[in-house]
């Protein structure tokens, strides 16, 4: 039965696939010109575009995880830091 269901679920998003697009194509017509989704295209396909896609996810965890590492360095001092020119403002902080 559960194979049964997945395959029916497969076959649904299929057939609505082409009203996803359509609503993703509207997306990016907000943002972009047709030339500039053209350039988008080609940059994509090119050598580097391929590079980029495939380090995107490396660089987005990598980032995530040095923003962490920054944070538990930092946050404490910086939080101090802006604590103490509220409360040399006159501001009555806890």
């Amino acid at each position: 039965m559960a194979d049964a269901y997945v395959d029916a679920f497969a076959a649904e998003l299929t057939a609505r696939r082409g009203e996803f697009l359509d609503l993703i194509v509207d997306v990016y017509a907000k943002t972009y010109t047709a030339e500039e989704v053209d350039a988008l295209l080609t940059f994509h396909t090119s050598a580097l575009g391929r590079k980029v896609r495939a380090a995107s996810a490396g660089i987005l965890a990598a980032s995530r995880q040095a923003g962490t590492a920054w944070g538990t360095k930092y946050g404490a001092a910086i939080a101090a830091a802006a604590m103490a020119k509220l409360k040399a403002m006159g501001h009555n902080v806890k």
